[in-house]
């Protein structure tokens, strides 16, 4: 006999329980199928109060068009009009406001339309070979990479694996874009910065030591000098010497080859630098150059 007591929690409990589950699934499924796909940067929120409704909703039929390894799509102004029902005016007008929001760029790409590319919004990053690095016109391309304001040169001990010993110097440079991004709407304001971060992996060194030993660094991070590297032939050579650069020694507690890790450490010296400079409490490293013969 059926009961006559309805359990209304355990009902909810159950229905929101399926609807989770049914998503799951649905995004296995999509997974498995190699359905098409887009990704869409959570920070996109932060532009929705500066942007009108369609202009979000064009950028998001840009995101749904774009290939997922270029950003870019080729549909004409007129096709875009007719996939949101409405006149090329308005086209136009919403494609200044993404433009101008520095969500997209619009090129010519040997097509018979403009082609539309979609433009980071969150700091990201490039592994790039010492052999193979190349240093941007900043005119060029300031719209699009940014201008390059910063090099940090990162430096830690790492773990021998002869001797199980942090007694192996590694290093990386890090040449930092950044893209500046201001809207405005009433009496709220948006300011964002945007990075590109180019890395060059320098690699471990045998030739260079710091004067403190691994067990003797216990704070996050250090003022480091330069000289070790050569600043001036470094920036001679990548025609950069008016770019500031700054060395760091980090705690062996951080991966500096673990990307994610990499990215989260750049981005907040970057964000910190400022600060940075007006603390007097913070202790520098020396480099020893080893004379290897």
């Amino acid at each position: 006999m059926e009961s006559k007591i309805f359990n209304t929690v355990q009902y909810e409990a159950t229905e929101i329980q399926k609807i989770k589950h049914n998503y799951l699934k649905y995004k296995d499924s999509q997974k498995d199928s190699k359905s098409p796909y887009a990704i869409i940067d959570k920070k996109l929120s932060l532009y929705f109060p500066y942007l009108s409704n369609g202009a979000i909703k064009l950028y998001m039929l840009y995101v749904f068009q774009a290939k997922n390894n270029t950003g870019e799509s080729w549909h004409s102004t007129q096709s875009q009009a007719d996939s949101l029902n409405v006149t090329r005016r308005s086209i136009d007008k919403w494609n200044s406001e993404l433009l101008n929001a520095g969500l997209i760029c619009r090129l010519s790409n040997n097509k018979s339309s403009m082609s539309t590319f979609i433009l980071p919004i969150s700091d990201f990053q490039l592994i790039c070979p010492r052999k193979n690095m190349i240093i941007y016109d900043n005119e060029q391309i300031e719209n699009i990479d940014g201008k390059l304001n910063y090099i940090f040169h990162l430096y830690q001990w790492r773990k021998n694996k002869d001797t199980e010993k942090y007694d192996q110097v590694y290093g990386i440079s890090c040449f930092i874009y950044e893209r500046k991004i201001q809207l405005h709407k009433g009496n709220s304001s948006l300011q964002r910065t945007i990075r590109k971060i180019v890395v060059e992996d320098r690699g471990t060194t045998e030739n260079i030591i710091f004067d403190h030993s691994n067990d003797e660094l216990t704070d996050e991070f250090y003022l480091a000098d330069l000289t070790y590297i050569n600043s001036t032939d470094y920036a001679n050579k990548f025609n950069i010497d008016s770019i500031r650069q700054q060395g760091f020694v980090l705690s062996s507690k951080f991966n500096l080859q673990n990307k994610k890790e990499l990215l989260k450490i750049v981005s907040e010296l970057a964000d910190d630098l400022e600060s940075i400079d007006a603390r007097q409490d913070i202790s520098s490293v020396q480099m020893i150059t080893l004379n290897k013969t």
